[in-house]
């Protein structure tokens, strides 16, 4: 076959391919335009994984009517003038490529108004024609992507089922919302809303309450520094871990990247302390010059080459190593001194115990045992006509052992035995008094053990 040259629309597909490979990137791309943008607020609402339907809006800078065709063209773009610009990059996006991508690869109404302007603009792009209208709606911008790669049936072949693509999606937006602290974001599949992140909220309390409530408690703070590199987040404790590596989040300057070198001496750290085919969490921003940093390597821009990946690598490991050690350290035993007078007074449960050792009462029709020892549920009343006790047993009592009962201080006639938990003693008449076998013999084992703290016995 003849050498020719490709023809402008099959080379824009070519190039599309690149930037946009599933609808996560489509996602990506338009929530990473809206953070350059400055927006504080951003929502994303997806149908069927994204491939019959994506909507991003945001409250940011908006863009101005006079740009916004130009926006859809190839490599046009706001954050970089010239080549220089790529070795100190701060945003985002920077290649132009995206809503062009998007836009020659999908159906797109783009909807935008600036602070500045009255009213805003509408784009609708459709088979590589689009039209456009004004329209009134607040500042900001707001994005719709409907059947993606319907002109790309061999593209749309390959997509996932809708439950992967939409699990792609998701864990792109969790990532964001926590990487971002300072945006709220509100994220929409399938008419229902997933979550709603404010951007008050703290870091360590929004992990938690975003991703896994078991987080709480189980978060250890990172924060380290050399010359080149500053690391700040959060890793998990030990004793949390998880099946997947789907709670890893790094950002480097604020950009979510992927890196296996970095992951990797991550979770060497843990070897010692998780199982095997278990992962940790963690959530780590990375922060340095721009100059150290080259993130054209891939259109996609997840991945980043370091000028000083050692550096990087060692810094990493040693405070990650520091941290798990400190994390493991056994809790000190302290030896608190008791106060006598924090020590509740105990006594009347002995001496009401030692008074029923020395009781013993005979009825004409019940015998009562002597109560050596009334916690054995053995001993009960045996009555020979298998009535209770009333009133009038007392006229049967002996007159000495009458009085006791009723005037002395520690003198009950016991009655019976409940389940073998409890005993029932008569006072008096007219009072009744129920005693608690776990209750009095914990009470005469605490006596006797702060009895033997005070003659230092233990």
């Amino acid at each position: 076959m003849a050498i020719v040259k490709l023809d402008t629309y099959t080379i824009e597909q070519i190039a599309a391919g690149e930037v946009i490979e599933a609808p996560v990137s489509v996602v990506k791309e338009l929530v990473e335009n809206s953070i350059d943008a400055n927006s504080k607020n951003i929502v994303v609402e997806i149908k069927n994984g994204g491939k019959t339907f994506i909507r991003v809006t945001d409250d940011g800078t908006g863009i101005d009517k006079a740009d916004m065709i130009l926006a859809f063209e190839k490599h046009a773009t706001s954050k970089i003038g010239n080549f220089n610009d790529l070795y100190d990059i701060c945003s985002l996006g920077f290649r132009g490529e995206a809503l062009s991508s998007i836009a020659s690869v999908s159906d797109l109404v783009a909807i935008s108004k600036t602070k500045e302007e009255e009213i805003g603009k509408k784009l609708e792009f459709k088979n590589n024609k689009y039209k456009e209208s004004s329209i009134a709606t607040n500042t900001g911008t707001s994005i719709i992507v409907k059947d993606l790669f319907n002109n790309l049936p061999v593209r749309k072949k390959f997509l996932k089922s809708d439950i992967a693509e939409t699990n792609a999606i998701s864990k792109l937006i969790y990532s964001l919302a926590i990487g971002y602290n300072d945006i709220s974001f509100k994220y929409i599949k399938n008419g229902r809303v997933e979550f709603i992140s404010h951007g008050s909220e703290d870091l360590e309390t929004k992990i938690p309450n975003l991703l896994d409530p078991n987080l709480k408690d189980k978060l250890i703070k990172i924060s380290a520094n050399n010359d080149i590199y500053n690391i700040d987040g959060f890793i998990s404790s030990p004793n949390y871990y998880r099946g997947s590596r789907s709670l890893q989040h790094l950002f480097i300057n604020n950009r979510l990247i992927d890196s296996n070198i970095i992951t990797n001496n991550i979770e060497k750290e843990y070897r010692s302390y998780i199982p095997n085919s278990r992962f940790p969490a963690f959530f780590l921003f990375v922060n340095t010059n721009p100059k150290n940093l080259d993130v054209n390597v891939h259109p996609n821009k997840k991945t980043i080459k370091f000028n000083y990946e050692d550096d990087l690598i060692s810094l990493l490991s040693t405070s990650i190593y520091k941290s798990l050690i400190k994390e493991n350290n056994p809790a000190e035993i302290t030896n608190k001194k008791i106060e006598n007078k924090q020590i509740p007074d105990l006594s009347n449960y002995q001496s009401l115990l030692d008074s029923y050792k020395s009781f013993n009462i005979v009825k004409e029709d019940a015998k009562l045992y002597e109560n050596d020892d009334f916690f054995n549920e053995d001993k009960k009343i045996i009555s020979s006509n298998k009535q209770s006790f009333n009133n009038n047993d007392y006229t049967k009592i002996k007159s000495d052992q009458q009085k006791s009962l009723l005037e002395g201080k520690f003198s009950y006639l016991y009655l019976t035995s409940i389940f073998g938990k409890y005993s029932l003693f008569k006072k008096s008449e007219d009072e009744i008094i129920v005693l608690d076998h776990r209750r009095a013999d914990e009470a005469i084992k605490y006596n006797e053990f702060i009895k033997n703290m005070s003659n230092k016995s233990v």
